[in-house]
């Protein structure tokens, strides 16, 4: 299917080649020309419908709920849009949002009870409901071979304009760390070494023993020590036992260096994100 995919592509069929090459697992190429089909286009459903799932797979569901909600957006419920709105529900329901998963199966058993599996998810979502919604064990966390986080880089900013490839590639150099509560994790002071997201449990930002905020999952911290060689401005402390990824500023270094593109993307956003930065100091 890859070879199949390829041809395709040469040929300029970019839904035909983000199919392919999605079958093949090549969710890095696929997914490009899977958004690369404009709306116009008789297969931009189709398309979008792939695009999110090669997204979920590849650990970037909310770029795939994205995908899906801009598709269907003022858009009815059809024969056309229901499987993209069962796509919708079931990345929700994977993502532990359970009740926006309900509502949007409700609203496809509201056209049709009988559409595939409607009424039985609904069912099985609906007792789910009645309990905690289940929370992925740290220890998996933990284990090298998820991809527990990657989305959470193409959230912030610096790596906005990153192609997946170059998202995956910045990911394999992160290390996971568990961190129990009261523990620092950046002292104030002290040479800034490394950057960190946050992807489980809550953390305290202290400037001279004063806390000045609380960081959630998805967070960013220690990002400007990366860049500045600067001591941090701030002390991080553990509020809950913390899963959160980091990278050290040689290792952040060697990647840019490998990858001129790759560092003009960053640079790129960095001089925005410090120009942003600067002007609300100075507002």
């Amino acid at each position: 299917m890859a070879k199949a995919g390829t041809a395709f592509e040469k040929a300029g069929d970019g839904f035909q080649a983000g199919r392919c090459l999605l079958q093949a697992g090549r969710t890095d190429r696929a997914i490009p020309l899977l958004q690369s089909v404009l709306p116009e286009s008789e297969h931009y459903l189709e398309a979008t419908l792939l695009a999110a799932e090669g997204l979920h797979q590849a650990q970037l569901s909310a770029l795939g709920v994205r995908r899906l909600e801009l598709a269907l957006e003022q858009r009815e419920v059809n024969a056309e849009t229901a499987p993209l709105f069962r796509q919708l529900a079931l990345i929700h329901r994977d993502l532990g949002d359970l009740t926006t998963a309900r509502s949007v199966l409700e609203r496809l058993a509201a056209w049709n009870m009988g559409f595939e599996d409607t009424t039985e998810l609904l069912s099985r979502l609906t007792v789910g409901m009645d309990d905690t919604p289940p929370v992925e064990p740290l220890d998996d966390f933990m284990d090298a071979r998820t991809r527990t986080g990657l989305e959470r880089l193409k959230d912030h900013a610096l790596l906005a304009d990153c192609s997946l490839s170059e998202l995956r590639r910045i990911y394999d150099h992160f290390e996971r760390k568990l961190v129990e509560p009261g523990t620092p994790i950046i002292s104030e002071g002290d040479a800034g070494r490394f950057l960190f997201i946050l992807v489980r449990g809550r953390v305290s930002v202290r400037r001279a023993g004063e806390e000045i905020a609380q960081l959630t999952p998805g967070s960013w911290f220690g990002e400007m020590s990366l860049v500045d060689d600067q001591p941090a401005s701030a002390t991080v402390v553990a509020l809950d036992t913390c899963g959160m990824l980091s990278i050290s500023l040689d290792d952040f270094r060697h990647v840019l260096d490998a990858d001129a593109e790759l560092a003009r993307k960053f640079y790129k956003q960095f001089s925005r994100e410090l120009s942003q930065r600067l002007r609300r100091a100075q507002a």
